[in-house]
Parts: structure tokens; sequence; C-alpha cells
């Protein structure tokens, strides 16, 4: 079971990516959140805010890693919260801050990338997000290429 939820911040508290109608105020780094559940253990919730659409770069730049049999690991944009992605066999262990979960690699890396992917397209119909230019259509096409072949040759 894998769930993931995206929140843009809005005064004193989050709206939903999906159902943001608003205009993004700051041309800069959009604060939100991440709400990821995976097997049932909390891995990301909404109290570790930080930049959203640099969080989900990140990971969609770790899974790439991830997919090509590397371990990662990074921090997110802007606070103390460490992520790292470990290779086991057919899984991969994910663990964020103090929260760690075992899941099986093809089915987290699908999931990831396809959430990233929905993500992308929700921002990119928001009035006043940051133009990501070629960013964005690199991670697209990486993320497609995620969803057709599990392994690729560089």
């Amino acid at each position: 079971m894998m769930n993931v939820d995206s929140f843009i911040s809005v005064g004193d508290g989050f709206v939903s990516v999906c159902e943001f109608k608003g205009k993004i105020k700051c041309s800069g780094y959009i604060d939100g959140a991440m709400s990821l559940t995976i097997n049932y253990v909390e891995i990301i919730n909404i109290s570790m805010w930080d930049y959203i659409d640099q969080l989900w770069i990140y990971i969609l730049n770790a899974l790439l890693d991830l997919a090509n049999g590397h371990d990662v690991e990074f921090y997110f944009p802007d606070q103390p919260i460490k992520v790292t992605m470990t290779n086991v066999k057919d899984n991969v262990f994910l663990k964020v801050d103090d929260s760690g979960v075992m899941v099986d690699k093809y089915e987290f890396m699908i999931f990831m990338a396809n959430s990233c992917l929905n993500f992308l397209r929700d921002m990119m119909s928001i009035n006043g997000t940051p133009d990501y230019g070629s960013e964005i259509k690199l991670s697209l096409m990486l993320i497609e290429k995620l969803n057709s072949k599990w392994k690729w040759e560089d």
C-alpha cells in the first residue's frame, strides 16, 4: 500500500496541489508539503514542509540513480531532513529522518515516478508557477522512461 499527496502552502494551512485554484504569489520556490505512506508507515508528513517543487525534482533524480543500481542520499531542499534509499536485492530501504520502510523496488519506483509525473502536470496548470524550462521537459522524459522500462542503458 502506497499513498502520496502534495500540497501548496496557503495562509496557515495547505491545499492539495490538484485542488489548488489560485495563483502562486512567489515566482521563486513554492512552499508546500508532502504526505507519503508506504505499507502503513508514515514516511513523510505535512510537518516536514519545504519547497515542494524542488523536493519532487530531488526525488526524481534519486529514482534515476536508484534505477541504475546506486544507493541514494539527499536532504530536503531547505530543511535538515535526510532521505536515504538503499538497494536491498529486489527491494529498497527508504528512510526519511527517523522513519524507514522496506518496499519492493520496482513497485516503489513506478509509483513514485507516476506520482511525480502527476505532480508536475498539475503544477504546469497552476497560474504563477515558475518556468522550470528544460528541467521539467527533461524530468518528464525521464519519468516516462522509468514508466516504460525498468532499467535502461546509459
